[in-house]
């Protein structure tokens, strides 16, 4: 039975990515919740409650990660650092939290400067399950959708690090064709 439930609950997330590459159905006509990997509710940094559609035509970069993660306590400062220099440019974090309480995943926003949108809950099972889906091996990982919910990359964090004040345009000319 708690396999079936998985199996379910899976196929719930992550259904509608399959629908979208095999439908006649645009993007356009899809709601967002169905074209991007993201549980039912999405929060703001200040926890109001914020709807899937203000990701529409916008490149939505998931984030992984934990405050007890000292490679994620390393690299959570480029990516806020990234992001406030992007965030006029069509450009969304949201924060899958993998930590062991809503208490720490606050303070970690908190005392990172996460100004970001978050999943609810910390380490649930549909951050899991997405996580598994993408075979992510571990935190901090930053993959990056484009506007239509298209995969760029699984690689985000390597991009930001690397190459900061290229890495958004990199995402977007590939969505684009031109990368």
């Amino acid at each position: 039975m708690k396999k079936t439930l998985t199996k379910a609950l899976t196929i719930a997330l992550l259904g509608g990515f399959a629908a979208l590459t095999t439908s006649n159905v645009s993007a356009q006509q899809k709601s967002m919740r169905d074209i991007l990997p993201l549980p039912p509710t999405i929060y703001d940094a200040s926890g109001n409650e914020v709807a899937t559609e203000s990701l529409r035509g916008k490149t939505v970069a998931l984030y992984f990660s934990a405050h007890w993660c000292v490679p994620c306590r390393h690299f959570t400062p480029k990516l806020v650092d990234f992001y406030n220099q992007n965030k006029s440019g069509n450009f969304e974090v949201v924060f899958m939290s993998l930590d062991r309480s809503d208490r720490m995943k606050k303070e970690y926003m908190h005392d990172s400067g996460m100004k970001w949108l978050t999943a609810p809950g910390q380490g649930s099972k549909e951050i899991n399950h997405i996580m598994d889906f993408y075979k992510l091996q571990g935190v901090p990982s930053l993959i990056v959708f484009g506007p239509n919910g298209e995969l760029i990359t699984k690689n985000g964090r390597a991009d930001v690090t690397n190459s900061p004040n290229a890495a958004l345009r990199k995402w977007q000319s590939k969505v684009a064709g031109n990368f």
